[in-house]
């Protein structure tokens, strides 16, 4: 009974070694049979176009004028009920000045005959206290019911139909920008569209410490839409570069301060190192390491190496 059973082993084992042989076959040969694989990749050829090296500054938006509102009679204010923060327009009546003439008849007028009274009261009128110009008020410096002197002031209040941007010049750029040049403004922060503005001034004085001078834009404000104290980018050329040999950003690897891009040369990658000029948004300008007619990858993949075999898509 156990003779059958050691020989059914027996072939049963012979028969594993015959089918991994087979196997052992089958793998070697079909290693053999492998192609290198490669890889699908996007390519694109510099272009020559005219680049512009751009500087920006940040500047804010201020009150460009503020005066005060003051009455040119002595009398008692009436009827003023501005707040700092109100808004005010030009020829608009935001008070009233008593004159001491006016209070007299006030209190006796009640004792004159009725003719009289009406004369007297015609004849001595309150003076209209009217906003010379539109504007916010910054500060109330008295109230209803206060005596005032000619020419005392009462609020003072900020011009805002047009505003300035401030905005400080490192002096090394000082030869780049000139009164009259114009610059685009941009207002980081707000759903406002960009505009350009002619320069009004800069400033003759440098500042000592920030070695910085003092460049001012009007900016008119008829709609209201611009506010003192918002955040400016004033940004204007400093040079042009014109047919420059420009590539995308995207194409462009940076590695510690390197600058490299891959060239298809014969379906395979080399990886070249390049040297740069002016960087505008997603163009580059390069300077050196390659030629207009050499086709390189079109994205930054930090997966791709040097030497490796890739099909152009």
């Amino acid at each position: 009974m156990k003779r059958p059973y050691g020989i059914f082993c027996f072939f049963a084992f012979c028969l594993i070694l015959v089918l991994a042989g087979c196997g052992g076959e089958g793998n070697l040969d079909g290693q053999g049979n492998e192609s290198p694989s490669t890889r699908p990749v996007k390519t694109l050829l510099p272009l020559r176009q005219d680049l512009a090296d751009t500087l920006s500054i940040y500047g804010t938006v201020e009150f460009r004028r503020t005066f005060f509102l003051a009455s040119q009679f002595a009398g008692r204010l009436d009827q003023f009920s501005l707040l700092a923060g109100d808004r005010v327009s030009d020829g608009a009546q935001v008070g009233s000045i008593i004159p001491p003439s006016r209070e007299a008849l006030l209190q006796v007028g009640k004792n004159l005959p009725p003719e009289v009274r009406d004369q007297l009261s015609a004849e001595v009128k309150a003076v209209p206290l009217v906003c010379p110009s539109d504007g916010v008020v910054l500060q109330v410096l008295h109230h209803s019911g206060d005596v005032l002197q000619p020419d005392e002031q009462i609020a003072h209040i900020g011009e805002d139909r047009v505003l300035q941007i401030l905005a400080d010049l490192p002096v090394r750029y000082l030869s780049a920008l000139r009164p009259g040049q114009q610059v685009e403004v941009i207002f980081p922060g707000s759903t406002l569209a960009s505009r350009t503005l002619p320069v009004a001034t800069i400033s003759a004085e440098v500042d000592a410490m920030k070695q910085t001078a003092r460049v001012r834009l009007d900016l008119p404000n008829a709609a209201g839409d611009y506010h003192p104290g918002m955040l400016t980018r004033l940004s204007f050329p400093l040079a042009l570069h014109p047919r420059a040999l420009c590539i995308p950003r995207d194409a462009l690897v940076e590695e510690e301060g390197l600058f490299s891009i891959f060239v298809v040369e014969n379906g395979l990658l080399k990886k070249r190192m390049v040297a740069t000029g002016i960087i505008a948004g997603n163009r580059v300008e390069i300077t050196g390491g390659l030629g207009d007619n050499e086709r390189l990858v079109a994205e930054k993949v930090y997966s791709l190496q040097d030497g490796m075999a890739v099909t152009v898509e």
